[in-house]
């Protein structure tokens, strides 16, 4: 299987309540790609890589050239390095994963993934949210996507700038990027992709960051486009006008759409209204 993929592993949080839990979970999460036979690449800031490097000796840690700390406050990692890093790595299928994300299935599912990204998609997740490791019961995640994989030879074409590991929206804007770029998009549900459950952590100032380059993001792809709109594309253009014209008059990226309601929830119903979906049973 030539598939690499590529997260940003945290460091621990000592003195932290639940520190030697969360460190144990991180560790099993990590070793469960490892056995899946993937290339697993960790992609962190330059005082991060050293220690994860030493923690995680199985994983190839990349130190990143630079970092979103003083856009978001936090030394994150950018998405569009992500993907540099990971079309260095020579495979012809890279992914993304949340650091948080454990691999419970067969290497053979992963390799039945690999081979439909190789033929041009984009496969995104929902993860399957538990309340502990050994939980049999749980539910999909349906608001936002932890796990990409497409082919290394289409992913130039995408423009993930600005976007960091952390910062909502940019797991919408992938899909609605390859959307654009005429690539097919398949959402994958499956309880072998687990995610024990936590409480979100999300700053409410980078969200709105976020949206915004969201916004802008898509309003220049849409701006740039050639080929006559077809009703989906009016759509998202129509959205995305209403969210400029609040900002031209408001002074700000509004979180809800005129007539269209919540923001995310309309991007992210758009994008599956353009997917198909796959699912597989734990073992294949």
């Amino acid at each position: 299987m030539s598939l690499a993929l590529l997260t940003s592993i945290p460091p621990a949080r000592p003195g932290h309540e639940t520190a030697p839990r969360d460190r144990e979970y991180q560790r099993r999460c990590v070793e469960s790609w490892l056995a899946a036979g993937v290339t697993l690449i960790s992609l962190n800031p330059s005082e991060e890589a050293e220690t994860i490097a030493d923690e995680f000796p199985g994983v190839v840690v990349q130190t990143a050239k630079r970092d979103a700390r003083a856009e978001f406050g936090r030394p994150l990692t950018y998405l569009s390095d992500s993907l540099t890093t990971l079309r260095g790595a020579g495979t012809k299928t890279i992914g993304i994963v949340n650091a948080d994300v454990l691999f419970t299935g067969q290497a053979s599912q992963l390799r039945k993934l690999d081979e439909r990204a190789q033929a041009g998609e984009l496969i995104i997740v929902n993860r399957f949210d538990v309340a502990d490791v050994s939980a049999r019961t749980g539910e999909f995640y349906p608001y936002g996507f932890d796990f990409f994989l497409l082919p290394a030879s289409q992913s130039a074409s995408l423009d993930l700038e600005g976007f960091a590991f952390g910062v909502p929206w940019w797991d919408y804007w992938f899909p609605i990027n390859c959307l654009l770029v005429g690539m097919n998009v398949t959402v994958m549900r499956s309880v072998v992709f687990r995610h024990v459950s936590h409480p979100t952590a999300w700053n409410l100032r980078n969200w709105h960051k976020g949206l915004k380059l969201f916004s802008f993001k898509l309003r220049a792809a849409l701006r740039s486009r050639r080929d006559p709109d077809t009703p989906e594309i009016s759509e998202i253009r129509a959205a995305c006008e209403s969210i400029f014209a609040s900002f031209e008059n408001e002074k700000r990226i509004p979180s809800s759409i005129d007539g269209r309601g919540d923001a995310s929830t309309f991007f992210l119903n758009w994008i599956y209204r353009q997917a198909s979906f796959v699912s597989f049973e734990r073992r294949a």
